[in-house]
């Protein structure tokens, strides 16, 4: 395990967007201009990318150590960041406890398990194409897993009230099949929320903000074993619990922006809880990033940077699939 993943690290470069925000251009410079080489496209001028950098350097001062208190630095941050931790707190404790749950399922313990594995190979699959389709995204991933996981869990519970008319085999095997059905659903919205959550935050803060969801995630890796043991009350129990708080996190997932083709941000916002809306300065510094790449520049607002051409502009393409073959080889 150890060697495959040194195999991976001399093989995948490091991020050129994070290497520019550290300052170490001469490395950035030397990757962007080898993908731009292996795309067929002209090497961008990367004067540009060191003076947004400084100017960034100069109105916030690069060298501060970001903590967590920072990803509630406006209320859409503090949102997004909500919303995203409760997401993969939901995601953990039913993928586990639905895990765990396998054993109070009617049949085989051992084929339900098996089966409960292999839901999560399609499911991965399905991400793969619908996160990156045009018609659907990241976000409409995460919310259609996430309502599928709901409604079938909660359906348990129907088919508890119906159980006196269905026979008890009937009855077993259509819950082993809800139970798999939500065990894929919410495997799906967990691959989702690994993508969204890295493309939320900005580029400092992105190791932070997935810090911040990967505990929620452990904490409902925590609770799940308890949610499991309501089944002792009532054995539909385990499931409205799951299917209740899986519903629910889709109803917030509707909240946040799709990211799918869009440029990931750099900057850092502002303290300011007076609005709800970024504030100046911070739009300001996301114009080299995303107004250019959409060549929807306002000189006025650069003022003095004037910023003919943007440095990043094969960087954004990166993250909109255009370097494929880079990675290829």
């Amino acid at each position: 395990m150890h060697r495959h993943y040194r195999s991976h690290y001399r093989v995948i470069p490091e991020s050129p967007r994070w290497l520019a925000m550290r300052k170490r251009y001469k490395e950035s410079e030397e990757i962007l201009t080898q993908m731009a080489l292996r795309n067929n496209r002209s090497i961008p001028e990367f004067r540009n990318m060191r003076n947004f950098v400084e100017e960034e350097d100069r109105k916030r001062g690069m060298s501060k150590k970001f903590t967590y208190f920072d990803l509630f630095r406006t209320p859409k941050m503090t949102m997004y960041t909500l919303i995203l931790m409760y997401a993969w707190f939901v995601c953990s404790a039913v993928f586990y406890g639905l895990s765990l749950n396998i054993k109070n399922l009617a049949g085989d313990r051992y084929i339900n398990n098996m089966i409960g594995g292999l839901v999560d190979i399609p499911a991965v699959l399905l991400v793969i194409y619908t996160a990156n389709a045009p018609w659907c995204g990241r976000k409409r991933t995460l919310f259609s897993g996430m309502l599928l996981a709901g409604i079938t869990l909660i359906g348990v519970l129907f088919l508890k009230l119906a159980e006196k008319s269905l026979t008890e085999v009937a009855f077993g095997q259509a819950t082993v099949a809800l139970a798999m059905t939500g065990k894929f659903g919410i495997a799906v919205s967990w691959s989702a929320s690994y993508l969204i959550a890295a493309e939320i935050f900005p580029t400092l803060m992105r190791s932070i903000g997935s810090g911040a969801c990967s505990i929620a995630a452990r904490i409902g890796g925590i609770v799940a074993p308890q949610f499991v043991f309501l089944h002792e009350i009532w054995s539909p129990f385990p499931f409205i619990v799951f299917g209740s708080i899986a519903i629910i996190s889709a109803l917030t997932v509707i909240v946040l922006p799709e990211t799918r083709g869009k440029p990931m941000p750099d900057a850092i916002p502002e303290w300011s809880w007076t609005s709800c809306k970024d504030s100046k300065d911070s739009k300001h510094s996301e114009l080299p990033m995303s107004d250019i790449h959409n060549n929807k520049v306002d000189i006025d607002v650069l003022d003095d940077n004037h910023l003919e051409q943007s440095s990043t502009e094969i960087l954004l393409k990166c993250d909109q699939g255009q370097t494929k073959e880079f990675f290829a080889v």
